[in-house]
C-alpha cells in the first residue's frame, strides 16, 4: 500500500520497501532540457528509471540493470520532449517504486 505525498510515493507502515532505497533528488527541478538524478542503494539491486507523462506512457528510460552499492547520478536530456510535467519513477523489485514531478521548461 502506498500513499502519495508532493515528493513522491511513500510506502505505508508493513510495506516491503528494501532498506537502503533512495530516490535522493532530481536536480534542477525546473530544468531545461537536462536534468540529473541520485539514487541511493545500500544494496545491490535490478532498478529501472523512466520518466512518466501525464498520460501514464513511458517517454524516456534513464536507466535499467543492475546497479551497485552506492550512490548513482544519471544525467538525462529531454530534447525531444514538450515543456510539461513529467513522473521520473525509480523501481527496484519487489514493486517498490519511487516518483518525483519534474518539470521541464523550455
Amino acid at each position: 500500500m502506498y500513499n502519495m505525498t508532493g515528493s513522491g510515493v511513500v510506502p505505508t507502515a508493513g510495506s516491503n520497501r528494501p532498506d537502503g532505497f533512495s530516490l535522493v533528488n532530481v536536480y534542477p527541478n525546473p530544468f531545461n532540457a537536462t536534468t540529473t538524478v541520485v539514487l541511493d542503494l545500500a544494496r545491490p539491486s535490478e532498478v529501472m528509471v523512466d520518466v512518466v507523462n501525464v498520460s501514464g506512457q513511458v517517454v524516456g528510460r534513464i536507466h535499467h540493470g543492475q546497479l551497485a552499492v552506492g550512490q548513482h547520478n544519471f544525467s538525462w536530456t529531454a530534447d525531444a520532449l514538450a515543456s510539461g510535467v513529467y513522473w521520473l519513477r525509480a523501481t527496484v523489485p519487489g514493486g517498490w517504486t519511487a516518483t518525483r514531478r519534474i518539470t521541464l521548461v523550455k
